[in-house]
Parts: C-alpha cells; sequence; structure tokens
C-alpha cells in the first residue's frame, strides 16, 4: 500500500491508492487534529501487511510533528518517506531549483501525465502559483500571489471596519458575483476574485496560450468560478500524485 500526504500551510490531505476516489482532509490550524492523523491512517491501513507513506510538505512544523507521530504508531516494515525534488522526475529550469516547493514541482509533473504539454498549473491554497511546464515536459517557473483567504484576512488586518471571510464557506451555492457588489462581503469578495482571476488569466496569456490549464487546490472550485479562460478542476493533485512517483 503506498499512502500520499500533502501537507500544506492550511491543510494536510491525504490518500490511499486503494482509495483513490477519496482524499481526506484536516486542517490542523484550526482543530487541532494533527496528533490524532497518525492514528487515523493506522485505522485506515489495518489490512495492509506494509506500506510507504509518502510525505510531500511546504509547512515544516507541522511535517516534523506528523512525522515524529508515524515514526511512534507505525509498525517497523512501514516506511515513512519525506519526498524531494529528487524524487520528482521533472526536470527544473528555474536559477534555483532547490528551492521550488516542493508542492510546485509535484503538481507540475502529475499535470504532465495526464494532459498534453504545454501546461499552465494553478494551484489555488494559502496562496496562488500559476506555474508552466513547457512542450519538453520542463518546469519552468512561474509566478506566486497571496491566495484568497491570505488577501481577505490582510483587509480585515488592516483596516478597522472589514470583515473577515471563509472563502470556501462563502462560495456554496453561489454561481455568479455581484457586479457592482451591493454589500460590504459582495465587494470584498468582487475585489480579491477578480484581482487574482484577473492575474492569473494575464499570466497565463504571457506564458503563450498553452494547450491545457489544469486548476488545483483548496479554493480551485472558487477561483474556477470567476476564471473566463478554458480550464479543468483537479482538487487534489498533488496528493493523488504522490501515489504515482516512481519506487525509490
Amino acid at each position: 500500500m503506498i499512502v500520499g500526504i500533502d501537507v500544506g500551510n492550511t491543510a494536510i490531505k491525504w490518500v490511499t491508492d486503494q482509495k483513490r476516489d477519496r482524499v481526506e482532509s484536516v486542517r490542523p490550524g484550526l482543530d487541532g487534529t494533527l496528533r490524532h492523523l497518525a492514528a487515523d491512517l493506522m485505522r485506515a491501513t489495518a489490512d495492509a501487511d506494509c506500506a510507504e507513506i509518502r510525505i510531500a510538505s511546504v509547512n515544516r512544523s507541522s511535517a516534523a510533528m506528523l512525522e515524529s507521530g508515524l515514526r511512534v504508531d507505525a509498525p517497523g516494515n512501514w516506511t515513512i518517506r519525506p519526498i524531494t525534488r529528487a524524487d520528482v522526475p521533472i526536470k527544473a529550469n528555474v536559477d534555483y531549483p532547490e528551492r521550488v516547493g516542493i508542492d510546485r514541482l509535484v503538481g507540475a509533473y502529475g499535470a504532465s501525465l495526464i494532459l498534453e504539454m504545454p501546461l499552465v498549473i494553478v494551484d489555488a491554497g494559502t496562496t496562488v502559483t500559476v506555474d508552466y511546464v513547457d512542450e519538453q515536459g520542463e518546469f519552468q517557473g512561474g509566478a506566486i500571489m497571496p491566495g484568497l483567504m491570505m488577501q481577505t484576512a490582510s483587509l480585515a488586518r488592516g483596516t478597522d471596519a472589514l470583515p473577515d471571510l471563509e472563502w470556501q464557506a462563502s462560495c456554496c451555492g453561489e454561481s455568479d458575483e455581484q457586479v457592482p457588489g451591493k454589500n460590504t462581503i459582495a465587494a470584498i469578495r468582487l475585489g480579491v476574485l477578480s484581482s487574482v482571476a484577473g492575474g492569473v488569466t494575464r499570466l497565463i496569456e504571457s506564458y503563450g496560450n498553452p494547450r491545457h490549464v489544469i486548476v488545483t487546490g483548496g479554493d480551485a472550485a472558487c477561483l474556477s468560478k470567476a476564471l473566463k479562460i478554458a480550464h479543468q478542476i483537479q482538487p487534489h493533485l498533488v496528493c493523488r500524485t504522490l501515489l504515482k512517483l516512481p519506487p525509490k
């Protein structure tokens, strides 16, 4: 059995190769469930004789706590494998390959397995990354901007009257933004979504009209509603790609 764990700044997602359609998610910063994740994994994989647990992380403290718990609870014949750049078979044509976030490389590799290139990967999470993979399948870098929650949190912190909002909850059941916004929440939603969607669109155009655009990440559904360019959604691209990495 292979277990893929994507440790982000806001959420931790995990999936097994025996239940690829079921991706579990916890938000350690909000509900304190990180300490229980190792035990949850043990229960979910109780029938496996052995397992390789692949961990891709952009949050060092959360990953360290998770790995520590797994090393205590996991059976001795299980392998805990922190994923590094060397594990991802994609060439990174950037100034400092060793500094590229592992989630960006894993996502780029995963997209290249399922779509024709050149392509763009938009990962809408704590930050929004817009990365480009060329016709030869090489990661060419991209752009990083604040994500939806980070932008609205910044507005709330920097002003006296503007509220914060929960993006995933606020997107439920809404297909169109009010234009112009008729209340404060609507105005914030419209402004932030327009700035991110506009930036993403401008970047994609500057990359030279790729064949495909794939949108992933926790806020993929919200951002997708504001994008006017052709794209497809793969909300758990990084997590599921961990299952496809070559054996060590």
